[in-house]
């Protein structure tokens, strides 16, 4: 599969600020949309890359191995400082 998975500019987009960690307020804020349309595009992006549960960081996971982001942020290591 293609790295960018079929995901459009926008989605990609999506998937590296929640990679980043943000949610769905801050990245609608970062991308002057609504809410609403970030929780549809993370719907679409998990649709596209066929995942199911625990989508958010299965999301991050994605972006990180394809787009080699250093350390992608989980509920478990969001606010821990990294050892690099």
């Amino acid at each position: 599969m293609h790295p960018a998975g079929g995901l459009t500019r926008r989605e990609l987009e999506t998937a590296r600020l929640v990679a980043e960690g943000l949610h769905n307020k801050q990245i609608a804020h970062r991308m002057s949309v609504t809410e609403d349309t970030v929780k549809k595009y993370v719907q679409v992006i998990a649709g596209k890359l066929d995942i199911t549960g625990r989508g958010r960081s299965r999301i991050a996971a994605w972006y990180g191995r394809n787009y080699g982001l250093g350390e992608v942020v989980t509920p478990t290591n969001a606010g821990t400082p990294s050892d690099t």
